[in-house]
């Protein structure tokens, strides 16, 4: 669990591509992203249940954002419970084309 506080949280990416969905465990799951700004550039990020405070709803709808913008090739703006951690994934926005 992140010991990180409501001051460390943030956008870890702003006007990414993602590239690539992964499915993991039941509390976790993984993708890639590319372009865009932030902390997290060009790399993989997780997104876990611990970091929504273990709402389910809330993983699931993330990886349904995620899997949405793969597939219209949007670009997305990604929250973090820790701003320097791209481990802690906890919310997406797609934005339009």
């Amino acid at each position: 669990m992140s010991t990180a506080t409501i001051a460390d949280s943030g956008f870890i990416m702003k006007e990414a591509i993602v590239t690539k969905v992964s499915s993991g465990g039941s509390s976790t799951f993984g993708f890639n992203i590319s372009g865009g700004t932030g902390t997290c550039s060009d790399s993989r990020i997780q997104f876990d249940l611990s970091a929504v405070n273990n709402d389910i709803d809330a993983m699931n709808r993330a990886y349904s954002a995620l899997t949405a913008a793969l597939v219209s090739n949007s670009k997305v703006d990604i929250w973090a419970v820790d701003s320097a951690d791209c481990n802690t994934a906890a919310s997406i926005d797609i934005l339009s084309s």
